[in-house]
């Protein structure tokens, strides 16, 4: 059973993996350890299933999965950096118009839940709060599990109950790349 061609043949979501999103992936810079396209792409499948989970409206979605494309662009190399997030979103800024919920999401997602979370709170968006918090969550667990490939998934870590059930998905994920490789 191939999981991630069922899920994707019947997606509302589809056109995210054969369209503007993957064209946006294929163009960000070669980078090669364990951030790199590949990773990208599996944490926009995740993402998707979870935007699908939580009903995200469109506009949500197109939020959202720009953020993804571009959480990691801004690395340099695969140390632990928590400032990443300001490199990826001046690559989102290079190609589109300055968005402050597509900028939370990328600067934060590297950032502690509670430092994110002291700043939306003291932050005028223009969305609602609460939907802005909704989304970084996804961000942050659909970057979590794709940690399953250095068998360091601390699931203690994932905030949303829809994120567990993924587990086996974000699993065989894994295995396909792995195969591909052979």
């Amino acid at each position: 059973m191939n999981i991630m061609n069922d899920y994707v043949s019947n997606s509302k979501d589809e056109h995210v993996f054969t369209g503007d999103y993957q064209l946006l992936i294929e163009e960000l810079p070669i980078r090669v350890g364990i951030h790199n396209r590949n990773h990208t792409e599996r944490v926009l499948i995740l993402s998707s299933l979870l935007a699908e989970e939580y009903k995200l409206f469109s506009k949500e979605r197109k939020i959202l999965y720009s953020a993804v494309v571009y959480h990691d662009a801004g690395r340099k190399d695969d140390s632990v950096d928590p400032d990443h997030g300001w490199g990826g979103y001046i690559e989102y800024i290079k190609k589109f118009k300055m968005n402050d919920v597509v900028e939370f999401l990328i600067v934060f997602h590297c950032k502690p839940d509670a430092t994110a979370r002291r700043f939306l709170d003291n932050k005028q968006m223009s969305m609602d709060t609460e939907r802005v918090w909704l989304l970084y969550q996804i961000l942050k667990d659909a970057d979590a599990l794709d940690r399953i490939r250095f068998n360091g998934l601390d699931t203690k870590y994932l905030r949303l109950e829809k994120s567990h059930e993924l587990i086996e998905i974000a699993t065989y994920m894994i295995e396909i790349d792995k195969q591909k490789k052979r």
